[in-house]
């Protein structure tokens, strides 16, 4: 919606498109907000409403325009400026929890600037003062007059330390000039002049020493309203005879001196009918009226000059044509004002509020523009005299991400859940999850509640650390942002390992609790496989027919006597990754799936005759399987790999007793009878062997890694068990001895 700056607070108005919006009361002199204008802020809208209100381009020093933007429930500050050609925003703190604004800055060659406006402290607005200093904008504290409503709209900083700022007060009855002074770093009131006991409003004001300065604005003589200049000189303001174009309004918005006493102001007088454009000048300091051409018969309006040298001036601002505001720019050259074309953003509403010259053809100006939906920021450049459309930053507000996670840590197959939460909560938009760099699965796309919160919960089957970060892609005007890094840990289970013998019994070593055994017969044939759970707290038990016993954590899911398969050559138990299911492989290579175990081919569908497969396990993912012969001869079924056999590499044995895969798949690890490792694939760390550690054995039957996958054990026939890396053997259990031959052998 149009919004114009009410020179006082008490007589805001609510503008309206159309015939209405020509004739601007004189209380609307200088552009800012309306209180009563209403958004409609909606997930469409690529960028916030926003409008700019002043700029300023020092020399040597970047241009720095300021205003304020609507976030979806309130206005706040707004700061730009232009960096290697481009207008990018800059963060600006706020004051309170109420409205924020800036109406005006002023920047030295240094660099460093000052912004001014106001403030709502929840019961009326309070002075606003921002500073800019080696590119970060900082709240300053500023003193107000009373406690009732304080506005500074113009701000002048002849050198870094030495500002000025002007506005207006509330003093219970009427508004009163407003001025304060930087001195020796600490903003302090300096006592104003008022031409009458009514309405005195500053708009304007220019410093062209560190001890001169001079104010404009208007003042009321209950009939209308009339210029108003004020002279600082000396540490004292005074008031300085100004005239008036005729007896109706005369509001001066803006004023721009090259010295002392050489000063141009502009505003707008009423004649009788419509706003026309007002200049006025002090040569000597003595003011006088003088002439500037208006765009349209409509209304037309001046809110800000600027003069790069005596005789040079540029002032902007507005006029109707007859449907909409459109811009309006004037050029002084040679003495004689003249109507300079400049481009308007759209064909609905356009103004400008600023303008900074270095000299008549070359300045920089700002306002807004109405886009058929809201007030968009709006920067004009000139250059050789000529006016252009400059590109205007998406004004956005700035959101942060958190990320949490519970429980943290974690163990293995406990859910955790990750929450990620976007402040201020947005009205829309996504967050996507990433663990260690890459998109968590399940965890993309994950849609924000009302409270800007969304969850993601999961299960992990393996332990280690995840560093885990949030993206919200921005929404609506909600600017995008990454969390920090959320480090959850999930912890392995105790190393330890179970010792199955053919008879059935089982033995826990280290963090392996023994939770039973199986009773064998002739029916069953001997134990020929056990294997863990994830979590390390339970274990299966397989035997020749293809009987299977479950104990602690780990769940049944059938067994081939169950199905009323008969069969004597079963070898060997592989676990799904998440303990849900299970495979049994046959001498012949025969597959059985149980649980949400999902089958992937067998060597007999192959078409291949074989007898003497021992060993087998699952990817990764249980997207497929690895099986192992006696010869090393490996077949990779589903989404596992083959990297290499033994056949392939032209050796020749007939011990081999199990394969071991890497925990990333990348890789496996054959074992033979008498302790030797042959490692295919890049994923398989080798930890050693017996025959390279001197020892000699002939009656190895099976491997486990340890949790971590940092070491393995290899167990014997006999009970011996020899580590590996990481890899501790416990003394061999009491009882076991007694009861041998071990079996099979898994780590927890």
């Amino acid at each position: 919606m149009l919004r114009r700056r009410a020179a006082l607070a008490s007589l805001l108005l609510v503008l309206t498109y159309g015939a209405a919006a020509g004739g601007i009361s004189s209380a609307t002199a200088n552009p800012v907000r309306s209180a009563a204008v209403r958004h409609v802020l909606t997930a469409q809208l690529d960028y916030l409403p926003n409008v700019v209100n002043g700029v300023a381009c020092p020399p040597g020093g970047p241009c720095v325009a300021v205003g304020y933007y609507f976030n979806g429930s309130r206005d706040l500050a707004l700061a730009e400026s232009l960096v290697n050609g481009s207008w990018q925003v800059v963060p600006t703190p706020d004051a309170g929890s109420g409205t924020d604004a800036l109406n005006a800055v002023s920047c030295v060659p240094s660099g460093n600037c000052v912004a001014v406006g106001y403030y709502n402290n929840g019961k009326t607005d309070q002075t606003l003062v921002e500073t800019l200093s080696d590119g970060s904008w900082q709240l300053s504290t500023s003193p107000n007059e009373t406690s009732n409503a304080n506005v500074l709209n113009a701000v002048s900083c002849a050198s870094s330390g030495a500002c000025v700022a002007v506005g207006y007060y509330f003093n219970g009855s009427k508004e009163q000039t407003l001025a304060e002074m930087l001195l020796n770093g600490s903003w302090q009131v300096s006592t104003s002049a008022d031409n009458t006991s009514n309405t005195n409003a500053l708009n304007a004001v220019d410093c062209p020493s560190p001890a001169s300065c001079v104010a404009a604005g208007y003042y009321s003589n209950k009939t209308s309203d009339q210029t108003l200049v004020e002279t600082l000189s000396g540490g004292s303001w005074r008031l300085t005879t100004s005239p008036d174009q005729n007896i109706y309004n005369n509001v001066l918005n803006a004023i721009s001196c090259t010295s002392p006493g050489s000063c141009v102001a502009g505003g707008y007088y009423i004649n009788a009918s419509k706003d026309q454009v007002l200049v006025e000048t002090a040569k000597g300091g003595s003011w006088s009226l003088a002439h500037a051409p208006d765009a349209s018969s409509n209304a037309n309006v001046f809110n800000a000059i600027s003069c790069p040298a005596s005789g040079s001036c540029v002032a902007v601002g507005y006029y109707y044509n007859g449907k909409d505001d459109q811009i309006l720019v004037d050029t002084l050259v040679k003495g004689t004002w003249a109507v300079t074309s400049s481009p308007d953003a759209s064909s609905d509403n356009n103004a400008l509020n600023g303008v900074s010259c270095s000299s008549s053809t070359s300045c920089v100006a700002d306002g807004y523009f109405y886009d058929g939906t809201e007030d968009q920021g709006l920067i004009e450049t000139a250059s050789g005299g000529t006016w252009a459309l400059a590109s205007s930053p998406p004004v956005t507000t700035p959101t942060t991400t958190m990320l949490s996670s519970s429980p943290d840590p974690a163990l293995v197959s406990q859910a955790v859940t990750y929450t990620a939460t976007v402040v201020p909560p947005p009205n829309g938009g996504t967050v996507v999850l990433t663990d260690n760099g890459a998109a968590m699965v399940g965890c993309s796309a994950l849609a924000l509640n009302s409270a800007g919160q969304a969850s993601c919960t999961l299960t992990y089957w393996t332990g280690g650390s995840h560093a885990v970060q949030a993206f919200f892609s921005g929404n609506g005007g909600f600017s995008p942002s990454t969390s920090g890094f959320d480090s959850e840990v999930v912890n392995f289970p105790p190393a330890g390992y179970w010792l199955a013998t053919k008879s059935g019994l089982v033995y826990g070593s280290g963090g392996a609790t023994a939770l039973g055994g199986i009773t064998t017969s002739a029916t069953t044939g001997p134990v020929v496989g056990i294997a863990g759970t994830p979590t390390g707290k339970g274990y299966w038990l397989v035997t020749a027919n293809g009987t299977v016993a479950s104990f602690g954590g780990a769940n049944a899911h059938g067994d081939l006597p169950g199905l009323g398969v008969k069969a004597t050559d079963i070898v060997a138990i592989a676990p799904t990754f998440d303990g849900g299911g299970y495979w049994l492989v046959g001498r012949d290579g025969g597959l059985f799936a149980f649980g949400d175990a999902r089958f992937h081919g067998s060597v007999p569908g192959l078409h291949l005759d074989v007898s003497d497969i021992v060993g087998m396990v699952s990817s990764p993912s249980s997207g497929g399987y690895l099986l192992v012969g006696s010869d090393g001869g490996v077949f990779a079924f589903g989404a596992s790999h083959f990297h290499g056999s033994l056949p392939g590499m032209k050796i020749h044995v007939k011990d081999i007793r199990a394969i071991l895969p890497s925990s990333s798949g990348g890789g496996y690890v054959l074992v033979g009878a008498d302790g030797g490792a042959f490692i295919f694939g890049t994923g398989v760390t080798f930890k050693g062997s017996l025959p390279g550690e001197g020892i000699k054995a002939t009656d190895i039957i099976g491997i486990a890694l340890t949790p971590d996958n940092d070491g393995y054990y290899m167990a014997a026939s006999d009970g011996s068990v020899f580590g590996f890396g990481n890899a501790k053997p416990w003394p061999v259990p009491a009882g076991l001895l007694a009861n041998l031959p071990v079996a099979a052998i898994a780590g927890t």
